[in-house]
């Protein structure tokens, strides 16, 4: 039986004249199972109602309430509604798995297997792929491309101030497949299928004339390994198709994007403000190295902010505390693509942050996703109350004030192909998407299919 105090109500209440009761609501709803075998008669004031399907238990179990009947004359209808409710969850939570036929009913080996895929993604909003789970990572580069070159050039180890020869602390890599032979090093005693150390003369050296270099850079969250193999799928997905007779020299801009100890959100402010540095060493590589090369850019995410920077310097503009101090004025604009762009949707215009990158584009591709969950928040970077929307998730504002370059840019919706997540390695692994970005980065590509589901909506102002 229920047990209380004489003259204390169940929650701490009196009604009117002193008189306790239990407001007729879910949570004045008292539930009270009491055990016999015989049952139990309880007085007038309480409700005692036990679903027949329960009958057949060794106990049988009365669900009871406490309350005025007098003065609440509709708590008759609730408690059974309740208690119905109740009943029939007990019912589902106990006898539903015994009762489902076996080809219903998931195995051991099912349940450990999802449970093994759900613990390795994690449920962050910010997450991004794995670049090692897709098969498309682990596969060799130059299957059917043996003149293609795969290099890696890193920053992490460069100093944040401005210093004179910057480009002197940058690190390089060279990618030997199988059947290839690195620059600068002996045919003998050299395994293949490996990253190799090399220079600056190294790189210079193995430039073709032929060929078309294509810088990477990508985004927040990747240590220097998931950028390489992250690097290595964006150089697969491009090569998808693309003729023999077209060397590719495909870069990967290394930067220090790992994640770090603080909070999801500092985290993030901190890469924002290490991304001006990042461009500014970009912008001194770029301006020293790319002279007379077929180069394109490639940012993707927060890659944007230094592809972006980079572009800026290029074109005589300041970031923060950095600006070029020579520029070359031999340095072609290049064909340049964005994807999922974490940055402002006005720096791009002219007078804002990044107003001088127009200058030094020839064609500019924006890849966007309406429906990215990470560029849906990105207005967290600045504060929950900020109005700072993302160029990835809104598109262009304003692109009346671009004048003549207005005519450089094209951008796409892809929400229909790739949906709410984040990350460029999707966008590499379409194959439509693909087409469309080789044919926009190489001219000699051929041209891209149409792709079902992508769309250039009516509130892109500034596309063509």
């Amino acid at each position: 039986m229920l047990l209380r105090r004489p003259g204390a109500t169940w929650f701490g209440h009196r009604g009117r004249r002193g008189r306790s009761f239990t407001p007729p609501t879910a949570r004045g709803l008292l539930f009270a199972a009491e055990v016999s075998r015989a049952g139990t008669i309880l007085r007038r004031p309480r409700i005692a109602w036990t679903p027949r399907w329960l009958d057949f238990a060794p106990a049988r179990v009365e669900y009871s309430l406490n309350m005025k009947l007098r003065a609440h004359p509709s708590s008759r209808l609730q408690a059974r509604g309740f208690a119905l409710i109740g009943s029939l969850a007990i019912g589902l939570a106990l006898f539903a798995p015994v009762a489902l036929p076996p080809a219903l009913s998931p195995s051991r080996e099912a349940l450990g297997a999802t449970k093994k895929s759900s613990g390795d993604k994690k449920a962050d909003w910010l997450t991004h792929e794995d670049p090692s789970a897709p098969a498309a990572h682990r596969a060799v580069p130059f299957p059917n491309r043996p003149q293609d070159q795969l290099w890696v050039v890193s920053c992490r180890e460069a100093p944040g101030a401005a210093v004179e020869h910057a480009t002197s602390f940058l690190r390089y890599w060279q990618y030997q497949g199988p059947g290839q032979q690195a620059s600068g090093q002996q045919a003998s005693g050299q395994p293949s299928g490996q990253w190799l150390p090399s220079d600056r003369d190294s790189f210079v050296a193995a430039n073709v004339p032929s060929s078309t270099s294509c810088v990477f850079v990508a985004g927040n969250g990747y240590t220097d390994a998931e950028t390489r193999n992250l690097g290595r799928s964006a150089y697969q997905g491009l090569t998808r198709g693309l003729s023999a007779e077209t060397p590719l020299r495909f870069v990967i801009w290394s930067w220090p994007s790992d994640r770090t100890d603080a909070a999801v959100i500092q985290d993030l402010r901190i890469k924002a403000a290490r991304t001006d540095r990042v461009a500014w060493h970009l912008a001194e590589w770029l301006n020293e190295t790319a002279p007379g090369l077929d180069c394109s850019l490639i940012g993707a995410s927060f890659g944007v902010r230094v592809a972006g920077g980079a572009l800026h310097l290029l074109g005589g503009g300041r970031l923060g505390g950095y600006a070029l101090t020579e520029r070359n004025g031999s340095l072609a604009p290049m064909p340049v693509l964005f994807i999922s762009p974490a940055i402002d949707n006005d720096w791009l215009l002219p007078g804002h942050r990044f107003g001088r990158a127009m200058s030094q584009v020839e064609r500019l591709l924006l890849v966007n996703n309406s429906s990215d969950r990470m560029l849906k928040r990105y207005h967290w970077l600045y504060g929950r109350r900020s109005p700072a929307e993302a160029l990835g998730h809104s598109g262009l504002v304003a692109a009346s004030r671009f004048g003549g370059d207005r005519a450089k840019i094209l951008q796409l919706d892809a929400a229909a192909v790739i949906g709410p997540q984040h990350g460029c390695g999707p966008y590499f692994q379409s194959s439509g998407l693909a087409a469309r970005m080789r044919s926009h980065l190489i001219e000699s590509a051929p041209s891209a299919p149409t792709v079902k589901g992508l769309s250039t909506p009516a509130s892109y102002s500034g596309a063509r």
